[in-house]
């Protein structure tokens, strides 16, 4: 399970499109989303619905979690999907 590092190690805030986006570069649903970062379904849900703004540490958690399988947020603009062997797109 991956952890937050800290809660001010991350002010980025991630869009509820991002959320969605980058949950379907790699073809998971919100429940592996879960088991891989330990946030809930249903907080996933709220954050992908735009029903509020997640906690720092809760950002933390999902950037850490989609870096770890090289998808990378660009600001709140979208998502990169960075190539397997860890070179540039």
């Amino acid at each position: 399970m991956i952890k937050a590092v800290s809660k001010e190690s991350c002010r980025t805030i991630i869009t509820p499109a991002q959320l969605r986006g980058a949950r379907a570069m790699l073809d998971w649903s919100r429940k592996e989303l879960r088991a891989v970062t330990g946030i809930s379904v249903e907080t996933i849900k709220n954050i992908e619905c735009g029903k509020f703004v997640p906690q720092a540490a809760t950002v933390s958690t999902i950037i850490q979690c989609f870096s770890v399988h090289g998808v990378q947020f660009i600001g709140q603009l979208g998502m990169l999907m960075l190539p397997k062997n860890g070179g540039q797109p």
